[in-house]
């Protein structure tokens, strides 16, 4: 089955949903553009000082008021220095091509139930790079992970020329000319010369990488411990599970489906409760 062809299911919002947005979400957001509006009525009007001593309310709210306003100017500015594309990330480029090679190599692993350590593994640095069928569950599971990019839409919805747009822009950080010719060599060219860029804009990826061989003991239980959230924004768990898995993994592994990015490390979550069971088994 292709998952990749089938629709995300629309998630219903609950009442809690509903709840956190309107009292929490809307008046957090809020704070700013209020914050300028009683900046420029107080200052507009020449009231400043009345507000500093009309009540004892009024004489924290303007500096608070004030701080939110140059806060506001300072994120502006940080943004701008963000946004435009990164000629130059971090990290040496033989690193960084080294690395996107073995990263290339690792998404070509063979799927598997699980391996043992010191044994040929199937996710080693000897991988091939080939070209994968398209029917391949590789190659499915990569194009189901790519649908993010493109709103969830279908695989066989998604034009070439999109994708050729999302890879500009993930190697530039800008639109794609407007242009319409752009040839296959043209676009191996362009992906070839923002390898850097694609790897290494504003993060150093060689020096936040962890491939398994570089994990002491990985497969003890006793020594090595992982915990995953199925729901965590930053890392896709699911998938690193199966890298884990396919390597031998088995009893030092703690999964929880909800559980989001670094929840595990907050007091009374069952996350943290493992880890300190873990800590103590192993005292």
């Amino acid at each position: 089955m292709d998952i990749s062809e089938l629709p995300v299911p629309i998630r219903q919002r609950s009442l809690s949903y509903y709840l956190a947005l309107f009292c929490i979400v809307v008046p957090f957001c809020s704070t700013i553009p209020f914050a300028w509006l009683y900046v420029l009525y107080v200052v507009g009007t020449g009231t400043v000082w009345y507000a500093l001593n009309i009540s004892s309310t009024s004489k924290w709210l303007f500096p608070v008021a004030l701080c939110e306003v140059l806060f506001s100017v300072y994120q502006y500015y940080l943004w701008r220095i963000v946004s435009p594309p990164a000629p130059y990330g971090p990290g040496d480029p033989g690193e960084i091509q080294a690395a996107f090679k073995r990263l290339l190599k690792s998404g070509l692993t063979p799927p598997t139930n699980g391996g043992d350590e010191g044994a040929h593994r199937p996710g080693s640095p000897e991988e091939d790079i080939v070209q994968l069928e398209f029917d391949d569950p590789r190659a499915i599971d990569f194009r189901n992970a790519l649908r993010p990019w493109f709103g969830n839409a279908t695989w066989s919805s998604i034009k070439l020329h999109q994708v050729h747009q999302w890879l500009y822009w993930s190697i530039y950080n800008a639109d794609m000319p407007s242009y319409e010719s752009l040839t296959a060599s043209q676009q191996a060219v362009m992906a070839e010369i923002g390898v850097v860029n694609l790897l290494a804009r504003h993060f150093d990826w060689t020096s936040n990488t962890l491939w398994f061989e570089e994990i002491p003991n990985a497969c003890d239980p006793t020594k090595s411990f992982f915990l995953l959230g199925g729901q965590d924004s930053i890392v896709h768990s699911e998938r690193v599970k199966r890298y884990l898995t396919s390597h031998g993994v088995k009893g030092g592994l703690w999964y929880d489906p909800v559980g989001s990015h670094g929840q595990a490390l907050k007091p009374g979550t069952r996350g943290h409760l493992e880890i300190l069971r873990w800590i103590r088994e192993e005292i």
